[in-house]
């Protein structure tokens, strides 16, 4: 029996696995490149969701506003947050939740202007915070309000 010395070339390999490497790194390469830029350019993952069918939308915005309220409810307990800015930061979270999801600027509106419009749930919690959020000392239950934030929330359409 004859053995040849060179059965086979030293790097021989199928190409396909070197295009597959190839392709993977330059994937790889583009979506950095994509996500550099687009974190230049100041595009934000907001607007990446208001691409998404309404009720995805709505089921991305409602778990992370859950999860910022969440946060403001242990950074409260842990003491990093008093009860005024506790109740300050709620009422930031649920009016940005209202806006992410409708579209208005309920961010800027004020107690009064918010009566007005046809989200009277909103309306009420804000109302319902006014008092601990602008006071200088206040007896306000903030676990109370964090339940009902996390409620209006979870149950808006």
């Amino acid at each position: 029996m004859r053995y040849s010395v060179f059965l086979q070339a030293p790097f021989d390999f199928e190409r396909f696995w070197l295009l597959l490497g190839i392709g993977l790194v330059l994937a790889a390469g583009l979506a950095w490149l994509a996500i550099r830029h687009l974190r230049k350019k100041g595009i934000r993952l907001d607007r990446l969701i208001a691409l998404l069918p309404a009720k995805r939308r709505l089921s991305l915005l409602r778990r992370r506003y859950l999860r910022r309220v969440e946060r403001i409810g242990s950074q409260f307990s842990s003491g990093d947050l008093d009860c005024r800015a506790a109740h300050q930061a709620l009422s930031r979270e649920v009016r940005l939740f209202a806006q992410a999801v409708t579209g208005q600027p309920l961010i800027h509106m004020v107690h009064s202007e918010l009566k007005q419009t046809r989200y009277q749930a909103l309306a009420n919690l804000v109302g319902e915070m006014y008092v601990p959020e602008f006071a200088r000392l206040s007896a306000a239950d903030v676990e109370q309000m964090i339940r009902k934030s996390k409620e209006l929330i979870s149950l808006w359409q």
